[in-house]
C-alpha cells in the first residue's frame, strides 16, 4: 500500500502537466521541425558530447591506472575514440553553423556561444 500511494505520489507532477499548454496556432511543418530540434536534437546532442568527454576521461583513468601494456592500450583507444568523437561533433556543428550562416537563415537556428551572466 505504501509503495504504491508513493508511486501515485511521484506520478502527480506528470498528470497535472498531461494536458500540456494550449495549442495557440496550428502544428505547420515549420514548427513541427523547430519542435524536434528544440526537444530532441539539442538535448540529444548535448548528452552525446557529455558521453565522448566521459569515454575520454574514463579511457585516461584507465590508462593511469593500468598496470600491463594491454591494458594501456585499451586506455589509449578510448582516450582516442573519445577525441575522434568529439572532433567529429564539433567539426559537423561548425559546418552547420557555416553552412546556416551563409545561406542567410534565421540566426536561432545557429549554436551559441554559452553566455555566463555577470
Amino acid at each position: 500500500m505504501k509503495k504504491s500511494l508513493i508511486f501515485f505520489v511521484g506520478l502527480l507532477p506528470t498528470l497535472a502537466l498531461a494536458s500540456g499548454p494550449p495549442a495557440a496556432a496550428p502544428l505547420t511543418f515549420l514548427r513541427l521541425v523547430n519542435n524536434m530540434r528544440t526537444q530532441i536534437f539539442a538535448p540529444l546532442v548535448s548528452i552525446l558530447l557529455t558521453v565522448a568527454v566521459i569515454v575520454f576521461f574514463f579511457g585516461m583513468v584507465k590508462y593511469i591506472q593500468s598496470l600491463s601494456e594491454k591494458e594501456k592500450k585499451v586506455g589509449k583507444d578510448l582516450m582516442f575514440w573519445g577525441v575522434i568523437a568529439l572532433f567529429v561533433m564539433v567539426a559537423v556543428w561548425g559546418l552547420v553553423a557555416s553552412i546556416v550562416l551563409t545561406i542567410g537563415l534565421d540566426n536561432q537556428t545557429v549554436p551559441s556561444a554559452i553566455v555566463l551572466p555577470p
